[in-house]
């Protein structure tokens, strides 16, 4: 049973897009590390994450339960 997951997220700002569909699991007592180059999109994905940036597509669950459809 995962914590966190990412189905087919994508991120969208005008016309650029900022990550192309991403698909991750995390389990509880796992840690991760996002690690990429500059404008690789590693701070747009923690906006997400944090329900500061909605989405383009896909959908973003948090203890299996829709994170957007809690925060609102």
């Amino acid at each position: 049973m995962s914590l966190l997951a990412l189905e087919s997220l994508r991120l969208d700002a005008g016309t650029r897009c900022l990550i192309q569909p991403l698909s991750l699991q995390i389990n509880a007592g796992e840690q991760i590390a996002l690690i990429g180059p500059s404008g690789a999109g590693k701070t747009s994905l923690l906006h997400a994450l944090a329900l500061a940036l909605r989405p383009s597509s896909g959908h973003l669950h948090l203890d299996q339960q829709d994170a957007w459809a809690l925060s609102h």
